[in-house]
């Protein structure tokens, strides 16, 4: 049963991906719009790859670890919150989602390993941010209230990291783009969390 398609897919938020899709899309019209010329289909499907790695990665070790807390087996499930259900359905074993979390991981981190060689010490610092928001978001950062504000930055960072690859410049364009993305993606978050919330 653990390896059903359709499991893994609600494991790791398969609908939700569209907000990375949408993320490292924009970065790719605005070079069409500013360089046309510099668009490599290569490193863009790569990007798309790398990203959807690390946003399962983030997805499925934020289920282990709301379970292991016991977080979803307290809050009500909605189609925007408390899990995805299936750790507390028993569809999954907790080690298994884990494991998948921490090898998604490794896989957007060898990508984004590719680009630093190619491109140099700023998408190593994006990436570096990525991991350690990615390490600690379930287990640390919603503690401190800062869940929003790093998924917003993360949005953010795809969107100018995704410019980088193909230009190997920061704009001001790529700059704005990036931070329409993060009011985007913290308000959606933000607002899937209010049934979180125990009154």
């Amino acid at each position: 049963m653990i390896f059903k398609l359709d499991i893994w897919l609600r494991a790791i938020r398969f609908r939700f991906l569209a907000a990375s899709a949408i993320a490292v899309t924009c970065g790719l019209a605005l070079t069409i719009w500013y360089q046309p010329q510099n668009l490599s289909l290569i490193y863009s499907a790569l990007t798309y790859l790398g990203i959807f790695c690390l946003h399962c990665s983030v997805d499925l070790l934020n289920d282990y670890w709301d379970f292991k807390r016991g977080i979803d087996l307290r809050t009500k499930k909605t189609k925007f919150s408390g899990g995805t259900g299936g750790l507390p359905q028993g569809l999954l074993k907790p080690s298994h989602v884990y494991v998948a979390g921490i090898m998604f991981l490794i896989l957007g981190l060898i990508i984004g390993g590719i680009f630093v060689y190619f491109k140099g010490f700023v998408i190593a610092i994006i990436l570096l941010f990525a991991g350690l928001s990615i390490v600690l978001y379930s287990s640390k950062l919603v503690n401190w209230g800062l869940g929003e504000l790093f998924v917003g930055a993360k949005g953010s960072l795809i969107v100018v990291g995704t410019f980088y690859v193909q230009n190997t410049s920061i704009t001001l364009e790529s700059v704005i783009l990036g931070f329409i993305i993060v009011l985007l993606s913290s308000l959606v978050l933000f607002i899937n969390s209010m049934p979180d919330i125990v009154p």
